[in-house]
Order: C-alpha cells, then structure tokens, then sequence
C-alpha cells in the first residue's frame, strides 16, 4: 500500500490534518481490485465510511481530481474513512442487461468487491457498521442503485449523482420495493 500524507487545512488559528491518502488492492474472485483512502488523523468507532464510486471511463484518483478533493474534507474532520474504489477497466457492473462494459460482459462481481471493501476497512478503521454510505457518480451512481437492490440492508444512505433508475425490464438486479 502506498501512503502520502496530504497536509494541513489552514483555518484562521487553527490548523487540522488533512486525510492520509493510501491506495491498495484487494482480490476478488481472480481479480485484484484497486482502490484509493482518504484516512482521517484518527479514526475510531465512531466513524463513518463513505464509499465513492466513479463514473465510466474514470478511476476513483481520477474521480477524486475531478471533485477538486472534496470527499477528502469528511476524512480530515475525522468523520469518516473515504473510499473511492476503482470500477473494472474503468467501468461498474451496474446490472443493465444491455451494457456492453467489461465489467458486465465478463460479469465482474462489483457487490462482492464493495462488500470485502467494507470488511476490510471495518478491520482496518474500526468504522461504525452502521454509518456506512455510498455516493456514485453516473455508472457508479447506477451501482449505487445495484447496491440498494440486491443488498438493502448494506448501506446507510446513499447519494446519487447524474444517474437514472434502471427500467425493471433492463436489468438483472432485483427489485426493490418501495412503500409510502
């Protein structure tokens, strides 16, 4: 794993670590996955994790870039670990039945990668279990949507950007419903 230690926030008086950026890997089903966390000074069982998946054609440093780094500040307040995870050649198994990505075609299993994420920062951080989020951006927000199908009971809350709901008949996630 390689760590770079990202600085500190200026704030009138007061000066706060920013987060420790590390990136790794992990293997999944044959595939070694990468990833990139924003680790706070200190984190403990009250912490968060906030897992951020890209959109097509990116990897989560580049992601992280294109937000201008902004996921980072949850990780320097000590709120939460951020994990910004890399689809498979650049792209997530989403579940729409007509994707021509790799990742569908070869039908990579993104749940189980986003699953063994959180085990592993959960034995790594000691993050709260309960406080565990997701934000996607385009195909990672139609991820996101996987996620909250097939495994309802995984995540907290999740923030969904520039992505559409999948029809029922396009997909091969389950449904999910929706009551009230």
């Amino acid at each position: 794993m390689k760590a770079v230690q990202a600085g500190r926030h200026s704030n009138d008086s007061t000066s706060r670590p920013l987060a420790r950026i590390t990136q790794g890997s992990i293997d999944i089903a044959g595939r070694r996955r990468s990833y990139t966390l924003a680790e706070p000074p200190g984190a403990g069982p009250a912490s968060g994790l906030v897992l951020v998946f890209h959109g097509s054609k990116q990897t989560g440093e580049k992601f992280r870039a294109f937000t201008g780094n902004s996921f980072d500040a949850l990780a320097s307040t000590g709120g939460a670990v951020v994990a910004y995870l890399d689809g498979y050649q650049g792209h997530w198994n989403d579940a729409r039945a007509a994707s021509s990505f790799a990742a569908r075609t070869e039908n990579v299993d993104d749940v189980a990668f986003t699953e063994a994420m959180i085990s592993k920062v959960q034995a790594s951080h000691r993050v709260d279990s309960s406080k565990v989020y997701a934000a996607g951006f385009s195909n990672g927000g139609q991820m996101v949507i996987r996620l909250i199908h097939q495994v309802p009971g995984l995540l907290a809350g999740a923030a969904i950007i520039a992505a559409t709901q999948p029809a029922r008949s396009s997909t091969s996630a389950p449904a999910l419903p929706v009551a009230g």
